[in-house]
């Protein structure tokens, strides 16, 4: 599906990502560092999450208001999985992990989906956040790796806190187990949805959706956090 041009639109008040979050920028090159070098997977033990950071999550998974009785459900399991693991985010646990992501849209109202290249699935742009340790970092580092946006900033109506959150399973894929993803979701804008550029070992295509699209051919979760988006 091919991006369309957008509609004349200008976004006021862009924010300076490098001031907001340098360690964004910073995560990123660390992980492309790793990958050039072929060192993906050679990761040290976990060790226990940060109390200030363990608060912070804690803090924002209570600040959410879910939009239903299954986002309620989700948010509770989350809740629970990181009170009884010392490092939710560590990919190392069997039963499943901590991940964030970026639900982007355009200046018409359109969601940013990508095609996964190992999952084959139209997918939000995210991933793992055991680098960062906290959610929205890792949020804005895997949305600037994975589209290329570098005008990406927080929705005006949701800033640092969540859009959504969705417990998913994610099946066995070559050495990797099958498992959980406890996905964190936050929202983000662009004025430039035309400057797309895709990280080819992630991704193998790009395309904006309209709410009628995502209505039609998307599951319940990627659904809800959109009306949420749209209904502000």
């Amino acid at each position: 599906m091919a991006i369309s041009n957008l509609d004349s639109h200008v976004w006021t008040d862009p924010v300076d990502l490098d001031a907001l979050i340098p360690p964004a920028r910073a995560a990123a090159a660390r992980v492309s560092e790793r990958t050039t070098a072929g060192t993906v997977g050679l990761r040290p033990p976990p060790s226990p999450l940060p109390g200030p950071l363990r608060r912070d999550l804690e803090r924002l998974l209570a600040a959410h208001v879910p939009a239903d009785g299954r986002e309620r459900r989700h948010t509770e399991r989350i809740r629970r999985f990181v009170a009884s693991h010392a490092d939710p985010y560590a990919r190392e646990n069997p039963r499943g992990h901590l991940t964030a992501s970026a639900f982007i849209l355009d200046p018409a109202g359109r969601l940013l989906l990508l095609r996964h290249r190992k999952l084959g699935m139209w997918l939000q742009p995210g991933g793992h956040a055991d680098d960062d340790r906290s959610p929205w970092p890792a949020a804005l580092r895997e949305a600037l790796e994975e589209t290329g946006l570098d005008d990406l900033r927080p929705h005006p109506a949701f800033g640092r806190a969540l859009l959504d959150v969705d417990v998913h399973p994610i099946p066995a894929h070559g050495t990797t187990a099958a498992h959980e993803h406890f996905d964190l979701r936050f929202a983000f804008v662009t004025e430039s949805a035309s400057a797309i550029c895709i990280d080819p070992r992630e991704s193998t295509a790009a395309a904006w959706w309209t709410a009628d699209e995502v209505r039609a051919h998307f599951d319940e979760g990627v659904r809800r956090a959109h009306r949420t988006l749209r209904s502000t």
